[in-house]
């Protein structure tokens, strides 16, 4: 009983902790993204055409 209990708790830890590690991947992941994007829209401004 007592070792379910520990082997519960262990997948509820393992549970928030891969929770903790996708969520900083994905905020991670996210601001890549939109520095991709900025640094894209600012080299498409600067290559494209001057009025």
């Amino acid at each position: 009983l007592v070792f379910l209990f520990l082997l519960c708790e262990a997948l509820v830890f393992n549970f928030s902790y891969w929770l903790k590690v996708s969520y900083i991947v994905i905020q991670c992941f996210s601001s890549l993204v939109s520095l991709t994007l900025i640094i894209n829209s600012e080299t498409i401004d600067f290559h494209g055409p001057r009025e």
